[in-house]
């Protein structure tokens, strides 16, 4: 069966810094790459020229290349066409959710401002209008078509759309109509959603759900849901809480992360309260918490499937937009950027892939990661001081702006050993991560 590929109009004029989706022609410079007849996405450049990227990585593809060497591009009085652009609005991401609507600002996603529900972003958006951001707009992202998973394209969703709605005794639905997208869904509100009414106010408070998958949004997008507070999906048979990431206490977790150590004592048993209120709610609809109590084990099967490879801090960012929380002490960043400049080697990051959301998890050496990350963004907060080394003068006491280009280079070129493990326990993490750094167990 063939492919369905979204085919744009016959003309497409193009604009500089957009990224657009081409069948590659049969031109001499194509042909040599073997490139012919091949979709690659291309970002639009100036002056007729396009860059092309790599189909799985999201990385430059060869030099610059005039676009009508890559595909049909012509040029009118209007400007530059082409008459095989099949997406427009895509983009390299492991962070997306295909079918969510997002909230755009200056042309860059915010990462965890989503949702299914185009209302919840419009509002999000117009919020951000109030407060002198005019530039921020809702898209609709669903995967490519044409590409791997790991791109996606958008469109925008103009504020003013019309909402088309249905009202059952239980639900909402939406929808809206786009260019590109007739009779859109655009989210289903439950009007049994929201607090239940609970005798105790000191009580973490219990939300409902018709889905897992607007609970995950919900918590990420509302301020009025807070950390601890109990999550229901009755349809799906779920308890959760609800956290950065929110997970579940029941066998079934739908879209929602699991929890590896003990929930009693999980960060020092400060959700303790939410214990008894999410039994229960289990109690109510009828399902177990099978991982209240996690179960230890202390042999694990050697099957972690680990895969190695390098990467500077830089690209990082890119491959790992959010990290873990960490408190950051200015001396634990002098360290670590110490040994960025002397070109010491830096402790290896372990990640496992969240396949439901296409994007990596860190389960070690964020930590360091966030130290660079932060006195790369140039903050006052963070300076150099209090080191074990004698740096050249100008770098004791200076922050990142203040430093001389070629520290600021070899900062955001340091080599990060990176490894993916598939998901497995904490704790076989932790002793990866120790053996990786030289200590296998005590010596005798």
């Amino acid at each position: 069966m063939m492919t369905h590929h979204y085919k744009r109009p016959e003309k497409y004029y193009v604009t500089p810094g957009e990224t657009v989706v081409v069948k590659c022609g049969a031109s001499e410079c194509m042909m040599s790459m073997g490139l012919t007849n091949k979709f690659m996405p291309v970002t639009i450049l100036d002056n007729g020229y396009g860059q092309m990227r790599d189909p799985q990585v999201g990385h430059d593809y060869s030099m610059p290349t005039p676009l009508s060497w890559i595909s049909c591009f012509y040029e009118d009085t209007d400007g530059r066409y082409g008459t095989e652009v099949y997406e427009i609005g895509v983009g390299h991401t492991v962070t997306h959710a295909s079918g969510r609507f997002y909230v755009y600002v200056d042309g860059k996603k915010l990462y965890g401002v989503q949702s299914p529900r185009f209302e919840e972003m419009r509002e999000a958006a117009r919020e951000m209008h109030g407060r002198d951001i005019p530039s921020a707009e809702v898209r609709f992202l669903e995967n490519s078509r044409c590409l791997p998973i790991s791109w996606s394209r958008s469109v925008v969703v103009p504020l003013d759309t019309e909402v088309r709605g249905h009202v059952t005794r239980t639900y909402r639905d939406t929808w809206v109509d786009l260019p590109t997208h007739f009779n859109l869904f655009a989210g289903r509100h439950h009007l049994q959603e929201g607090l239940r009414v609970t005798q105790d106010s000191n009580e973490p408070q219990v939300w409902t759900f018709y889905s897992t998958g607007e609970a995950y949004g919900a918590v990420q997008c509302r301020e009025e849901i807070h950390d601890g507070d109990v999550l229901v999906i009755e349809r799906e048979k779920v308890v959760g809480i609800a956290e950065t990431w929110p997970f579940a206490l029941t066998e079934a977790f739908g879209e929602l992360h699991t929890l590896k150590p003990d929930f009693r004592t999980y960060k020092d048993g400060a959700y303790a309260a939410s214990i008894p209120v999410a039994e229960r709610e289990a109690a109510r609809i009828g399902v177990p918490l099978t991982r209240l109590d996690a179960v230890a084990t202390e042999r694990f099967a050697p099957d972690f499937d680990l895969r190695g490879s390098r990467y500077t801090v830089e690209s990082m960012e890119r491959l790992l937009p959010e990290l873990p929380a960490v408190h950051l002490t200015a001396e634990y960043v002098t360290r670590v950027v110490e040994s960025a400049l002397l070109r010491i080697p830096l402790p290896p990051v372990i990640v496992s892939v969240d396949t439901d959301r296409h994007t990596y998890v860190v389960r070690s050496g964020g930590a360091y990661l966030s130290a660079l990350r932060e006195f790369c963004r140039g903050g006052s907060e963070y300076r150099l001081t209090g080191g074990e080394f004698e740096l050249p003068d100008g770098f004791p006491d200076a922050t990142f702006a203040e430093l001389p280009g070629w520290g600021k280079t070899r900062i955001r070129e340091a080599n990060v050993r990176w490894f993916q493990v598939r998901p497995v326990p904490d704790a076989l993490v932790e002793s990866l991560a120790r053996r990786m750094c030289g200590w296998p167990g005590e010596v005798a």
